[in-house]
């Protein structure tokens, strides 16, 4: 049996019609509602339900004198 070889053409006569074939379609909708995420106590949020980034911040230091 004879292999063929492909060549650059027959590449792009398949390739090009695929690629442009996903650029047709227009984006669905899709709203995600507030009931499906409720706040609620998660392994990551703890009890609270949500992102707590605690900051320590230094007392300000009196100027010398």
């Amino acid at each position: 049996m004879r292999q063929r070889r492909l060549n650059a053409g027959t590449i792009a006569a398949v390739l090009l019609p695929v690629l442009l074939s996903g650029c047709g379609g227009k984006p669905m909708a899709f709203p995600v509602p507030e009931s499906e995420m409720p706040p609620a106590p998660g392994l990551f949020t703890g009890d609270t339900g949500t992102w707590d980034i605690p900051l320590v911040r230094e007392k300000p230091r009196p100027p010398d004198q």
